[in-house]
């Protein structure tokens, strides 16, 4: 096994991916809504060990009596064993600067994927004047500062701890969001590039003045040559344009920038 498959495997289990205990195997389950991307993962696997990871349907029901439909898959190899000695402490995953080395731009980018979020910080005339980006890691401040520091020295990119639901989890300001996206974009898939599209609102919007409002949501827009859209609206119309390109289904769209 390389170190880019290496890799791809921490980052899946850092992320939403869960090895068992009992035996020697890695389940990981997303929303239907992300059915693009548990595919994409098992891909993944399946390149790596072979075999095939067949998606399984079902519906789980929340406390609150809503019922949401669900996706997921799972894969058993011995090597899950060792991951599972090398990534879980007591029980809990543990994030060590060892096992962060371990990260290339594509399992970080599989890292944001299941954990990162965007966040837009709109000003008083009503766009976006800064933004965030954000990893839920939900783990102590030891290791949370770890996460920090193995950022800044492997990517220049700085992060800092921030106190989540009694855990602590990471973000990083405007200008090393820009830093940031620059590492994963080109690994993210189409369908989740909306994790990104803060970064590119910004450079829409930042240092304009509204030139009208937008044909579809009706907030202000700041660009006239973005098709009568917002940044947001735009955005989302350009990341299906190239899904529909890779799919074969649409021409190329012309380029788009991520600062």
């Amino acid at each position: 096994m390389n170190e880019e498959e290496k890799g791809i495997l921490v980052g899946i289990v850092i992320g939403d991916g869960h090895v068992s205990k009992a035996d020697s195997r890695i389940s990981v389950t997303h929303s239907l809504s992300q059915l693009d991307y548990a595919k994409y993962k098992a891909s993944l696997i399946t390149k790596i060990f072979g075999g095939v990871c067949n998606i399984n349907y079902y519906s789980t029901t929340l406390p609150n009596g809503k019922s949401y439909p669900m996706c997921s898959f799972m894969k058993s190899n011995p090597y899950f064993r060792i991951l599972r000695k090398l990534m879980y402490k007591d029980g809990k995953k543990n994030i060590s600067y060892d096992i962060l080395n371990l990260l290339t731009p594509l399992s970080i980018s599989l890292w944001y994927m299941d954990d990162g979020h965007a966040r837009r910080n709109v000003n008083k005339d009503g766009f976006v004047s800064s933004v965030s980006t954000e990893i839920s890691t939900c783990c102590s401040y030891e290791e949370a500062s770890i996460i920090c520091k193995w950022f800044k020295d492997k990517h220049d990119v700085e992060f800092k701890p921030y106190k989540e639901k009694g855990f602590f989890s990471i973000r990083c300001n405007t200008q090393e969001s820009h830093k940031f996206a620059r590492i994963v974009q080109p690994h993210i898939i189409p369908s989740m590039l909306y994790k990104l599209s803060h970064v590119s609102d910004l450079s829409f919007h930042e240092r304009m003045a509204p030139t009208g409002k937008c044909s579809k949501c009706e907030k202000d827009i700041y660009d006239k040559r973005q098709k009568g859209l917002c940044g947001k609206c735009y955005s989302l119309q350009y990341y299906r344009l190239v899904r529909r390109v890779r799919e074969g289904r649409s021409d190329s769209p012309r380029g788009f920038y991520l600062g």
